[in-house]
């Protein structure tokens, strides 16, 4: 027997209260996948560019940037550190990147029927199914879970997508490493007044309607049973968990693909904004001279420097050393480099991409599949794990949407592609190995190639090999000697 509503019933503002310590890390990560380290981290960063060298000199306490004057003396400018981040672009590109190779072409949903055919093609154009599991897999890869739920709307089934920050998964009585209960918490606003709703749902496929509306207890409003293809015996719940690449052993929970790499992501951000600082001081330097090069601006009586450049006045003549520009040291850019290339390797390992993936090397030029392939073999391993826990979850979206609408059973089938493009060269060489390996028949692979009858095709090659055959077998005299003309 498997947990039920009236075990929870007096604590659910507890289990509340508990998951919403768990919110603010998941918004960190959410603000990584939009390339937005540097300003969640922003206090960081600061410290992080006052600690390289002279950098401090031209950045406050506070993050504002500091320019000399003429006169000797500093001035801020209104210009902050989040004016001039350079952020890391691997927090996002990654992301994208195995989305790309996971999800990124539809998959092929395999039915039995034409019936099916069509009313697979109505539903996924109806709810823009496969802009839904671009986002299932995107948050499953940032917040480390994603979750759905499918439920009836004027006889058509809506595909419902929820976010990781309602979502409370509370463990299971007897066995803490099962779901027992979850629960689904969102804020609403109803005449103005702001109060939770919330939904428990069973393992017996019940789901408890809840608020706070009326008072800070929350109370009962609804209750109503599954709808759709879920199996009650197996204790199915009417609300479908995407796991992350990621278990946490800890918790029912997967973690983000993130976890432990703030660090190293900060770091990357320091670094690009620091050297973008030093570069634009290279760029525009300052140039030091004995002379007195000032002016005074008639209408201010501002002493200004009317030249293409910044000018500083040295007030030691014989130090001076004529003129020169002033630049900032730059020692730590050419040294920071094999450091900076092993922090993104090490990022690299963990996020399931490598230079090639994310389109930053051609290795020499990769010009078949194949070999695209083998190049990037951690990235296709992360998205296979992807595609297995999109698997049963999304098979599940299908069968209880059409029982919902049809009220029939459906037998599904689902194959999730990485969309690299092999040559027809490859495609048949492939196909050969299959065929010699017993794992496919020639009428299947004739089938997936769009022939409408691949057995009366087979029998034609058969045909055309025995006449080929004859050719090759016989044996043709050539007279020989003299022509007469």
């Amino acid at each position: 027997m498997g947990m039920t509503y009236k075990d929870i019933e007096d604590n659910i503002s507890k289990y509340i209260e508990e998951h919403q310590k768990k919110i603010s890390i998941m918004e960190k990560y959410r603000q990584y996948s939009k390339n937005k380290v540097g300003r969640f981290h922003k206090d960081r960063v600061i410290r992080n560019l006052r600690m390289c060298g002279k950098i401090q000199d031209f950045i406050s306490s506070d993050g504002y940037l500091i320019f000399p004057g003429i006169d000797g003396t500093n001035y801020t400018t209104q210009l902050t550190v989040e004016d001039i981040l350079v952020e890391d672009t691997l927090p996002k590109t990654s992301i994208e990147t195995l989305k790309k190779y996971s999800v990124g072409e539809k998959p092929k949903i395999i039915v039995n029927s034409e019936e099916e055919r069509k009313w697979i093609k109505d539903f996924e154009r109806r709810e823009k199914i496969h802009n839904k599991l671009k986002k299932l897999t995107h948050d499953s890869l940032v917040v480390g879970d994603s979750f759905f739920k499918v439920e009836e709307k004027d006889g058509k089934a809506k595909v419902i997508l929820l976010k990781k920050e309602n979502i409370i998964i509370v463990p299971d009585n007897w066995d803490d490493s099962e779901a027992g209960l979850y629960i689904y918490v969102v804020k609403k606003n109803k005449n103005k007044k702001d109060y939770l709703h919330v939904e428990i749902f069973e393992p017996n496929g019940k789901v408890h309607v809840l608020n706070n509306y009326e008072d800070k207890k929350f109370k009962k409003v609804d209750e109503r049973k599954v709808k759709g293809d879920v199996d009650l015996g197996l204790g199915e719940f009417n609300i479908h968990h995407i796991q992350g690449i990621y278990e946490d052993e800890t918790s029912l929970y997967s973690n983000s693909i993130y976890e432990g790499l703030t660090s190293t992501f900060v770091e990357l951000t320091t670094r690009n904004t620091a050297i973008s600082i030093v570069l634009n001081k290279y760029g525009n330097p300052r140039l030091v001279g004995a002379d007195d090069l000032t002016e005074e601006d008639e209408e201010t009586g501002e002493k200004i420097v009317k030249l293409d450049t910044d000018y500083i006045q040295s007030s030691d003549p014989e130090n001076a050393a004529a003129y020169r520009y002033l630049t900032p040291p730059a020692d730590f850019i050419s040294t920071s480099f094999p450091h900076t290339d092993r922090m993104l390797k090490n990022a690299y390992s963990q996020l399931g991409v490598n230079e090639i993936s994310l389109g930053l090397s051609q290795d020499g030029g990769i010009v078949s599949g194949e070999a695209f392939k083998k190049a990037i073999t951690p990235t296709l391993n992360a998205c296979r794990d992807i595609a297995n826990n999109l698997y049963v979850p999304v098979i599940k979206m299908y069968q209880q949407a059409y029982k919902i609408e049809t009220g029939k059973d459906l037998e599904i089938e689902i194959e999730f592609q990485d969309g690299i493009s092999l040559s027809e060269k490859e495609i048949i060489e492939n196909e050969k190995a299959l065929v010699e390996a017993k794992l496919i028949s020639r009428t299947t692979i004739l089938k997936n190639r769009g022939i409408k009858n691949p057995k009366n095709e087979l029998k034609l090659i058969a045909e055309e090999q025995k006449l080929l055959d004859v050719f090759e077998n016989t044996e043709i005299d050539i007279p020989s000697g003299d022509v007469d003309e």
